[in-house]
């Protein structure tokens, strides 16, 4: 049975007022503090729509044969 790979990427640099905007970001945001912060708003699927992220996707196909 033919196997693909399917990727599908949002690359979107956002700065901490983008992320925080009512001001509440920590004093020294770590990556950590985004993951939680996308977790706290349901999650990567959820945060594309809501943050308006998913404009800019890109979908990769990858042959994985037979």
């Amino acid at each position: 049975m033919k196997q693909f790979n399917i990727v599908i990427r949002c690359i979107e640099t956002l700065d901490t007022n983008e992320l925080w905007p009512d001001g509440d970001a920590p004093e020294n945001p770590t990556e950590k503090d985004v993951y939680d912060l996308i977790e706290k708003h349901g999650g990567p699927k959820e945060v594309l729509s809501d943050w308006n992220l998913d404009k800019d996707l890109d979908c990769e196909v990858i042959d994985l044969g037979d």
